[in-house]
C-alpha cells in the first residue's frame, strides 16, 4: 500500500500539459538522472537529492515496473523522448515508516506561459477522482509556491486518510527546458515536510 499512496498522487499530472508545441526535445539518456550512493542527480534539470541512512533508491527494474513507458524508455536507451512521454526519474523509499519521495517527468516541449492554477486545478480533480474509486479522501490546503534546487515549484498538499490511515502529500509542479518536473512528497509517520524538503539541494 504504501508504494500506491505515492503513485496515485503523481498519476494524476500525466498529460495535463501535453499537447504544447514542441522546442527540440532532449533524449531519453540526457534527461536521465543517476543515483551514486546516497546522492540522485539530474543535471538536465538541474536536481539533487540526498537520502538519509536507511531509504533505499529503486533499481531501473524496480523504475520499469512503475510504468510500461519507463520501462520501453530504459530499454531502448538512447532515443529521442516524445510529446507526452512521461516516465518515473527516481522513486527512494524509507522501508520502516513506508516514507517517499518519487520524481516524475513528462515531455511537454515549448509549453509557453503555464497557468499554474488551472493545472492544480486539473490535478486535484483527477486526485479526487482516483481516490474515491478505491476509497482514498483527500483534504486539500492552498497552493503554495517553493524552491527546490534553484527552481520554483507550485506545491499542492493535502492530507490523505485511507482506511483509518491519515498521512500526508505533498506535490510540486513546475516546468523546465520543456519538461513538467513532479515531485511527489508521501510522509507516513508524521515528519516535517520541511525536513524532506531538506533533502533536495
Amino acid at each position: 500500500m504504501k508504494k500506491l499512496l505515492s503513485l496515485l498522487f503523481a498519476a494524476a499530472l500525466i498529460f495535463s500539459l501535453a499537447g504544447c508545441s514542441a522546442s527540440k526535445l532532449p533524449t531519453y539518456d540526457e534527461l536521465r538522472g543517476e543515483v551514486s550512493g546516497d546522492v540522485y542527480t539530474n543535471d538536465y534539470l538541474g536536481l539533487t537529492f540526498t537520502k538519509p541512512s536507511g531509504w533505499e533508491y529503486y533499481s531501473d527494474e524496480d523504475l520499469a515496473g512503475l510504468m510500461s513507458t519507463t520501462a520501453d524508455l530504459i530499454e531502448e536507451g538512447g532515443v529521442e523522448v516524445e510529446e507526452g512521454d512521461e516516465f518515473y526519474d527516481m522513486f527512494v523509499i524509507d522501508p520502516v515508516t513506508g516514507n517517499n519521495v518519487n520524481c516524475m517527468l513528462q515531455i511537454v516541449g515549448n509549453t509557453g506561459v503555464v497557468d499554474y492554477d488551472s493545472v492544480l486545478d486539473d490535478i486535484k480533480a483527477s486526485i479526487v477522482e482516483y481516490g474515491d474509486a478505491i476509497g482514498f479522501k483527500y483534504t486539500f490546503s492552498d497552493a503554495d509556491s517553493k524552491e527546490l534546487c534553484g527552481i520554483k515549484f507550485h506545491a499542492l498538499n493535502a492530507t490523505t486518510e485511507y482506511e483509518g490511515v491519515i498521512f500526508e502529500q505533498c506535490c510540486y509542479i513546475a516546468v523546465e527546458k520543456g519538461v513538467v518536473v513532479n515531485l511527489t512528497v508521501t510522509i507516513m509517520d508524521g515528519t516535517p515536510l520541511e525536513t524532506v524538503e531538506g533533502m533536495f539541494s
